[in-house]
C-alpha cells in the first residue's frame, strides 16, 4: 500500500481540530499495537482484553481520528524523523519532500470510541505503599499532608483523559492522549513515583479493556470543520 497522501496537512486546514464540534459517540480513533492482535488478545468471561505491553507507552499516546480522510488501514504506517515532527499549521505538505520518513509496519491496530479517551473521567482509590510516593503526590497537588501516612493508605483520585490535536507533517489526523488530574486540572507528563500507579490503572482498566476489534461508529466529519473556506 502506498502512503496515503489524503492525510497530509494542507495550508487551508484548521489547527487545532475542533473535537468538541463532533457528536463524539459517532466517532472513533485507532491505535497501532506491537505485533498481531490475535497474539495479544485474551477473552476473559467473554470479554476481550489485550496485553498491555502491545500498546507501548501511554504518556502522550498517539491515536488517529477517523471520519475525515484517515481510513483505519492507514494506521499501519509509522512516521519518523521529519515525518513525525509537528506540522507548522500553514504549509502545504508534499509527500515527495519526506522520502524515507515513513514505513508500513504491517502491524495490527485497535479502535477506541471517542468518549472513552476524550473528556472521560475515571475515579479510583489508589493505594500508596511508600511514604515518598504519598508525599510526592501531595506536593504535586500543592496540598499539605493532612492525613498521616500509613502503609497502604488509599487516596481517591479522579483522572480525566483528553485528546489533543497534534498534527504531524505526514498525518493531519494525529492526536495525543493527555492524562489530567480532574480536580486540580494538572496534566501528568511523565511516569515514575506515584504517577505509575495512575498510568498502570488507566492502561489495564481502560486501554486494555475499553477497545473494539472492529469499527463500530459511522460518523463523517464535514470538510468545513477542518478546512478554511
Amino acid at each position: 500500500m502506498d502512503y496515503p497522501e489524503s492525510i497530509l496537512p494542507k495550508a487551508n486546514y484548521v489547527t487545532p481540530f475542533p473535537l468538541e464540534a463532533l457528536n463524539q459517540s459517532d466517532f472513533s480513533v485507532t491505535r497501532r499495537i506491537k505485533g498481531k492482535l490475535e497474539d495479544n488478545i485474551d477473552y476473559i468471561g467473554g470479554r476481550a482484553r489485550i496485553d498491555p505491553d502491545c500498546l507501548g507507552t501511554i504518556v502522550g499516546m498517539s491515536v488517529n481520528l477517523l471520519g475525515g480522510t484517515f481510513l483505519p488501514e492507514f494506521t499501519s504506517f509509522h512516521q519518523h524523523d521529519r515525518g513525525k515532527e509537528t506540522w507548522d499549521g500553514t504549509s502545504d505538505i508534499k509527500l515527495a519532500d519526506y522520502e524515507g520518513c515513513y514505513e508500513d509496519l504491517g502491524e495490527d491496530f485497535v479502535f477506541y470510541k471517542l468518549p472513552v479517551l476524550h473528556g472521560a473521567i475515571y475515579p479510583h482509590d489508589y493505594k500508596f505503599e511508600k511514604k515518598g510516593n504519598y508525599r510526592a503526590y501531595q506536593e504535586f497537588v500543592e496540598s499539605k499532608l493532612n492525613v498521616q501516612f500509613t502503609e497502604g493508605i488509599k487516596v481517591p483520585i479522579s483522572i480525566t483523559l483528553t485528546l489533543e490535536h497534534v498534527p504531524t507533517n505526514l498525518n493531519y489526523w494525529h492526536f495525543e492522549m493527555r492524562v489530567v488530574l480532574t480536580d486540580e486540572k494538572k496534566q501528568i507528563n511523565k511516569g515514575g513515583s506515584w504517577r505509575d500507579l495512575i498510568f498502570t490503572h488507566i492502561l489495564t482498566t481502560v486501554l486494555c479493556q475499553e477497545f473494539t476489534e472492529k469499527l463500530e461508529t459511522e460518523g463523517v466529519i464535514a470538510p468545513e470543520l477542518y478546512s478554511k473556506q
